[in-house]
C-alpha cells in the first residue's frame, strides 16, 4: 500500500481571492516527506524562475510557475499510473503546496492530513536553495 500524496501549483499565494492552483497532481507512492518530499525540493532547487526566456541562458529555468508544473509533469509521468492529475480538493496523507514567490524564489507548504484527518502545517523556509533538505525532513518526520 501506498503513500498517497498531492502536489499542487500555486499562483497569487498572498491574494486568497484570485489564488490560482495551475495543476493538481495526485502521486500513489512515497508520498512522505523523505519520499516525494525530498525528491520534489531536489527537483525544484535544480529551476531558476525567470519572466521570459533568453536563448543564451544556460541555466536549468521555468518561465513562471506554470512552465514550472508543465515540466514537473513532463519529468515525472513516465507511462501508466503512479501520477495522476487531479483536482484543487483532492487531500491524502501528504499535501505540497508549491508557490513562486515573485523574486524571493519558491516556497513550499507541506500538509500532513494522516488518515486521522489531523491537520500539521509545515513551513520549509522560502529559498529552497538555502536549506539543508535532509534536516528540514528530520525536523518534521
Amino acid at each position: 500500500m501506498g503513500t498517497r500524496s498531492t502536489i499542487k501549483f500555486y499562483r497569487n499565494k498572498h491574494n486568497e481571492k484570485d489564488k490560482i492552483c495551475i495543476a493538481s497532481i495526485y502521486q500513489q507512492y512515497d508520498g512522505y516527506l523523505s519520499g516525494i518530499g525530498k525528491f520534489l525540493i531536489q527537483w525544484l532547487n535544480k529551476f531558476t524562475i525567470v519572466n521570459g526566456i533568453s536563448l543564451n541562458d544556460d541555466r536549468k529555468i521555468a518561465n513562471g510557475i506554470d512552465c514550472l508544473a508543465a515540466q514537473y509533469i513532463r519529468d515525472h509521468k513516465n507511462g501508466v499510473g503512479g501520477l495522476y492529475m487531479t483536482h484543487e480538493q483532492d487531500v491524502q496523507e501528504y499535501n505540497y503546496e508549491i508557490y513562486d514567490e515573485d523574486e524571493k524564489g519558491l516556497y513550499i507548504i507541506v500538509k500532513d492530513d494522516g488518515w486521522n484527518k489531523t491537520q500539521q502545517v509545515i513551513l520549509l523556509e522560502g529559498y529552497l536553495n538555502k536549506i539543508n533538505i535532509d534536516d528540514a525532513i528530520k525536523k518534521y518526520e
